[in-house]
């Protein structure tokens, strides 16, 4: 009994570590094009708002008044939110 407890241990043990090997070896690194949406996104956020502060609401969009501040919001939190993927 002990011998076949210890042996089932000794299995167990070695599928998790092969578990462990197989996860390090399937890292990939984010692309490219990831990281330049991701930056670019939170970037024309900050001039969107930017653009609204200096033109006191003719540019980006006129008319809507503060919703230009949702709007740039919306980038920037679009590009935080894909930073949760960055690898």
């Amino acid at each position: 009994m002990k011998a076949a407890r210890q042996a089932k241990r000794r299995e167990e043990k070695a599928a998790k570590a092969e578990a462990r090997e197989h996860r390090a070896t399937e890292y990939r690194p984010t692309p490219m094009w990831f990281k330049v949406i991701m930056i670019g996104l939170m970037i024309v956020g900050l001039l969107w708002i930017i653009a609204y502060y200096l033109f006191q609401g003719l540019v980006p969009i006129p008319g809507i008044g503060e919703w230009n501040l949702f709007i740039g919001l919306g980038f920037m939190l679009a590009g935080l939110i894909m930073t949760t993927q960055w690898r």
